[in-house]
């Protein structure tokens, strides 16, 4: 399942399920995002802050925010290419 999360000004949240039978590798691949890491696509606009963590990781807050705020980390393997992308 592919979920998208979105807003309607600050206070209305929807939440769009899809059935997309692919792998995340596999979606990435299609939706040209970044990966935070196993659980997490996400736009450059939903990114509101990088926060540096332990171990050269990064962790993101999102907008809306993520219900486990806690799993928003770029993994060590992600950091640099997710760093790069945000540069662009």
């Amino acid at each position: 399942m592919l979920a998208r999360l979105g807003s309607v000004k600050e206070s209305v949240q929807w939440l769009t399920t899809h059935s997309a039978g692919l792998t995340l590798d596999a979606l990435e691949q299609t939706l040209d995002p970044a990966r935070i890491n196993r659980k997490y696509l996400a736009s450059m606009p939903a990114i509101d802050k990088m926060v540096a963590w332990s171990r050269s990781r990064i962790r993101i807050e999102l907008s809306p925010p993520a219900d486990d705020s806690h799993d928003t980390i770029v993994s060590i393997d992600r950091a640099r290419d997710f760093k790069d992308w945000m540069n662009k």
